[in-house]
């Protein structure tokens, strides 16, 4: 089963081979560490220039100023390196951009499947936290106006889509495809699970559970980027997810782990309560690309 896996002919790893030149491994993960310094600087940047152009830091949650700003931060704080990121595919690898996971074909279509089951996901570890009294809100929460939430809610989105796909772009458009050609699938998806780890390793407050939140996601997205071929949708599921965590979960409905401040904006348990969506999709995806590949297979016989 496993030789079968690494063996499918998957278009999203295919299209690497389109370019004048392919970034080894090493070198890959080298460009990655690099972005990742970068972002680190971009990012407080950002968030100054979010907190510069419209006070953010006096602004509450939910005006159309404080949806500005998270755009702001998220456009300045991931935008360089993945334009550093375009320039080293399009330059030295020679290759379209699209050839990373955005090619036309039913790019609608995947994006809107992608948002639809980010939503079920999210809206599914809300109801069973909550359910499960695993949450609560926090003391001297005050909600905002339903109409105003609404009328910010796609400038937030926006902003969580543009941070999420940045991160596909990095770890499932760029670095997935290049480890599993030269490795296979299965070691492919497992490094880079393992390096977007790595890579909120200095989440404030992040508990055990939030680690096993984050290896089942990371490895569920790349599943899906393999099974749609594409980064549309999980794109669109990375960037309605956080909107639904970080906008509706934690700033609108006010959910804190229990016994959390209200000025901390930390809420494992709500992560965990997404883990058996997550994990019932991974086995369908995991199914499904078996069933692909052995039908790929016996046609090449």
């Amino acid at each position: 089963m496993a030789k079968d896996i690494n063996n499918f002919k998957n278009r999203l790893i295919k299209l690497i081979e389109t370019g004048e030149r392919t970034t080894k491994p090493l070198l890959a993960i080298m460009i990655y560490i690099g972005l990742y310094a970068i972002s680190g600087l971009t990012q407080v940047l950002g968030g100054f220039l979010a907190i510069y152009t419209t006070r953010i830091n006096h602004i509450k949650f939910g005006t159309i100023s404080s949806a500005i700003g998270s755009m702001i931060a998220s456009v300045v704080g991931f935008g360089l390196p993945i334009v550093i990121l375009f320039i080293w595919i399009k330059k030295y690898e020679n290759r379209s951009l699209i050839t990373i996971g955005f090619e036309k074909k039913q790019a609608l279509f995947k994006f809107i499947r992608g948002f639809i089951i980010g939503t079920i996901i999210i809206a599914s570890a809300i109801f069973l936290s909550i359910k499960f009294n695993m949450v609560e809100v926090a003391k001297g929460h005050k909600y905002i106006n339903i109409s105003n939430l609404l009328l910010v809610l796609p400038m937030y989105f926006v902003s969580y889509l543009f941070q999420g796909s940045a991160e596909e772009i990095q770890f499932r458009g760029f670095l997935m495809p290049i480890l599993g050609k030269n490795y296979g699938i299965i070691i492919g998806v497992v490094l880079q699970a393992f390096l977007f780890i790595a890579s909120h390793i200095f989440i404030e407050g992040a508990t055990k559970i939030y680690f096993v939140f984050l290896l089942i996601s990371t490895i569920v997205f790349a599943l899906y980027a393999l099974w749609d071929e594409s980064l549309w949708g999980v794109c669109a599921m990375h960037g309605v997810y956080n909107l639904g965590f970080f906008t509706i979960g934690l700033d609108y409905m006010g959910l804190r782990d229990i016994g959390i401040e209200p000025k901390y904006r930390i809420a494992n348990n709500l992560d965990a309560f997404a883990i058996p969506a997550l994990t019932v999709l991974g086995i369908f995806l995991i199914i499904s690309i078996i069933i692909r590949n052995k039908k790929h297979v016996n046609i090449e016989k």
